[in-house]
C-alpha cells in the first residue's frame, strides 16, 4: 500500500500470498505454509468491530482509501500443522494499521501496534487440554490402546473369580492401596502448573500492575487540573454576583482606568501627613502610611465603615479594599499587567482609630458622598452607551401642521402620582415633538421608529399612541427606553362611592354614561385624524415607509 495511489482488497490478499510463496522456496519448514494460508488476511475496522464488506480476500475488489483502519489478520491452520508429538498447532498474527496520505499525495501505512512487544513470550501460548480437531492418527492409537486395556481388565476378572475367597480379600487390598496411591497422585498433578500457564499468570499480573499504575498517573494529572481550574475559578469570583445594576456598574469600574494624580507632585503638600483627607477634587483618599500619605483611588475602595468601640473612647474606621479572591470581586477589575504577578501584595483592609473622632466622622461622611457620586457617574455612563446621537429636529412653522393636545406619556417625565406631566404632541418635518406643560419636551425622530400602534377606546379607558423605537432614547434625561407611548383617559380619576342607593331610573346617572360615550367618540376622532393627517400630510413625503398599525383585539390575551 505504501507509496500507491489506488490498491484493492484483493491485491494486498495477492501481495501476501506472493510473499509466502517467496518465503517457501527458500525456507524449507515452508514449503506447505502457502496450503495452510487462511482464505482472508485481514479487514477494515472502524464503527463496527468486522466489516464485512471489506474482507482482505482473493475475491474483494473494493478499494482501501486513505483514513481507514485495517486489522491485518494472518493465520495458518490446517491438518498438515503438526509438531514432533503428533499435536496439531495454529499460528495466528494481528495487527492494526491506519491508511494516511503521504505528503506526496500518496497511501501511507502507520503500525498501529507498532508499540507492542512481539517476543515470543508474549505471542505465543499453549492450550492445557486438548482442542476438537486433533491428529486422527493419534485419537485411533489412544482408542486401540484404552480397547486393549478394557479386555486384559476383562480377563482378570474372569480369572479372580475362579480364586479363592482369600486371594480375593488380598487382590481388593491391593486394589484399595493401587486407587490410594492414584487419587495422591491425581492430587500432586493439580497442584503442578506447566511453566507456560504460571508465566502467562506472572504477566497478567504485572499488566494489572501497570494498569494500575497508569491510572494513578492519570488521577494526579486530573488532581493537578482540577485545582488549576479551581484556582482561576476564585481568581475569577464575584464575576456574576449582584444584581443587574451591580453588574452594569462593576463592569466600568477597571482599575486600568483610575489616577488619582499624575505625578507624586500633584499631591497637596499643606496637609498633615498624620491626618486622613478627603480630596473630593481628585476623587481620592489620602491615607497616612509611616509617615507618607498615599492615595487611594475611590473605585479602589470596596466599602467603609465605622465600628462602635466598647466604652465609647475611641472613634474607629475601617475601610476595605478591593482585592483578588474575594467575594463579589470581579478579577477584570484588576490591571491586566499585574495578574500574572504573583508576588504582588494587594492591601485588603485599613484600621485607624483616634480619640478625636471629629476628623473620622468627616472622612466617613466625604468617603460616603463620594462613593454616591461615582456610582451615579457609572450608572449614567452606563446608561449613556446604548444611547446613540440622534439627528436634531425639523421644525414645522406651519400652523397647518398636525397636533394633538391634552396628552400624557409613559415613562413619565419625572413626576409621579397625580401630577403627571401633561402636555402637545406635534409632527414636525423629520420627527414628533413632545412639549409638556412644564416646558420639558421629548423628540422622536422617524427613522427610529420600528412600530407605530394606534389603539382606539373600545371597552377600556384610553386611546393611545404606541411608537416602539429601534435605538433607546432618554425620557426626562434620566430613563432609557425602547416604548413610549402617548394617551388620553377617557373617564376621569375620581368614582363616586356614595352608599346611596339609586333608583332604577337615574337621569343623572344615564347623563354621565352619555357623556362618557360623547367623550370615546371625539377622542377616537380626534386621534384618528391626527393619524391621517400624519400619514398623509408628513409621512408620505419624509417617511414613506412608515404606517401606523391597528392591534387585532381578538387576538388579546391577559
Amino acid at each position: 500500500i505504501n507509496g500507491k495511489e489506488s490498491v484493492t482488497c484483493q491485491e494486498v490478499y495477492n501481495a501476501a500470498v506472493e510473499h509466502i510463496k517467496a518465503k517457501a522456496s527458500t525456507v524449507e519448514y515452508l514449503h506447505d505454509a502457502l496450503s495452510q494460508f487462511q482464505t482472508d488476511c485481514g479487514y477494515s475496522i472502524g464503527l463496527e468491530f468486522r466489516d464485512g464488506h471489506m474482507l482482505l480476500n482473493a475475491k474483494n475488489h473494493k478499494h482501501i482509501t486513505p483514513g481507514m483502519c485495517l486489522n491485518l489478520s494472518v493465520g495458518f491452520a490446517g491438518d498438515k500443522m503438526v509438531n514432533e508429538k503428533k499435536k496439531p498447532y495454529a499460528v495466528w498474527v494481528c495487527d492494526s494499521a491506519y491508511i494516511s496520505t503521504g505528503p506526496d499525495g500518496k497511501m501511507k501505512v502507520e503500525l498501529l501496534t507498532s508499540g507492542m512487544s512481539s517476543g515470543k513470550d508474549e505471542v505465543m501460548y499453549y492450550l492445557d487440554t486438548d482442542q476438537p480437531g486433533e491428529n486422527e492418527d493419534v485419537v485411533k492409537n489412544e482408542r486401540k490402546e484404552s480397547s486393549k486395556k478394557d479386555k486384559k481388565s476383562k480377563k482378570e476378572k474372569k480369572q479372580h473369580d475362579k480364586t479363592p475367597d482369600r486371594s480375593k480379600k488380598e487382590k481388593r487390598r491391593r486394589e484399595e492401596a493401587r486407587s490410594s496411591s492414584r487419587r495422591h497422585k491425581h492430587k500432586k498433578d493439580d497442584l503442578v502448573i506447566e511453566s507456560r500457564l504460571r508465566t502467562r499468570r506472572n504477566r497478567a499480573t504485572a499488566e494489572d500492575e501497570e494498569e494500575r499504575k497508569r491510572l494513578m498517573d492519570q488521577q494526579y494529572e486530573l488532581r493537578a487540573r482540577k485545582v488549576e481550574e479551581c484556582r482561576a475559578r476564585l481568581l475569577r469570583s464575584g464575576e456574576d454576583a449582584g444584581d443587574a445594576d451591580a453588574d452594569a456598574t462593576a463592569k466600568n469600574k477597571c482599575l486600568d482606568t483610575c489616577k488619582s494624580y499624575s505625578t507624586p507632585d500633584d499631591i497637596p503638600h499643606d496637609i498633615r501627613t498624620t491626618k486622613l483627607t478627603v480630596d473630593a477634587k481628585h476623587d481620592t483618599l489620602l491615607v497616612p502610611i509611616n509617615g507618607t500619605l498615599v492615595p487611594f483611588h475611590i473605585r479602589t475602595i470596596k466599602n467603609i465603615s465605622k465600628p462602635n468601640d466598647e466604652g465609647g473612647k475611641y472613634t474607629s474606621i475601617r475601610i476595605n479594599f478591593h482585592a483578588p479572591g474575594t467575594s463579589f470581586v470581579q478579577q477584570d477589575m484588576f490591571p491586566e499587567s499585574n495578574r500574572s504577578k504573583q508576588t504582588l501584595v494587594y492591601l485588603k483592609e485599613l484600621n485607624y482609630r483616634a480619640e478625636d473622632g471629629r476628623n473620622l466622622q468627616a472622612v466617613f461622611r466625604g468617603l460616603k458622598e463620594l462613593q454616591k457620586r461615582q456610582r451615579t457617574r457609572e450608572l449614567e455612563a452606563n446608561t449613556m452607551k446604548d444611547i446613540k446621537e440622534q439627528p436634531s429636529l425639523k421644525l414645522i412653522k406651519d400652523r397647518s401642521r398636525p397636533v394633538l393636545r391634552d396628552l400624557n406619556v409613559k415613562p413619565q417625565l419625572g413626576s409621579t402620582g397625580r401630577n403627571r406631566a401633561v402636555g402637545t404632541l406635534e409632527a414636525h418635518q423629520n420627527g414628533f415633538r413632545f412639549t409638556s406643560s412644564r416646558a420639558e419636551h421629548v423628540d422622536i425622530i422617524y427613522r427610529n421608529i420600528a412600530h407605530a400602534i394606534f389603539q382606539p377606546c373600545e371597552n377600556d379607558q384610553t386611546v393611545l399612541l404606541h411608537f416602539n423605537l429601534k435605538d433607546p432614547i432618554l425620557v426626562g434625561g434620566k430613563k432609557k427606553t425602547y416604548d413610549i407611548q402617548f394617551y388620553t383617559e377617557t373617564r376621569s380619576a375620581g368614582d363616586d362611592l356614595g352608599t346611596r342607593r339609586r333608583a332604577g331610573y337615574d337621569p343623572d346617572e344615564i347623563m354621565d354614561e352619555q357623556r362618557e360615550r360623547e367623550m370615546i367618540t371625539k377622542l377616537n376622532k380626534l386621534f384618528r385624524e391626527f393619524v391621517r393627517q400624519v400619514e398623509e400630510q408628513v409621512w408620505s413625503q419624509y417617511a414613506p415607509n412608515l404606517e401606523f398599525d391597528m392591534p387585532y383585539r381578538e387576538l388579546g390575551f391577559t
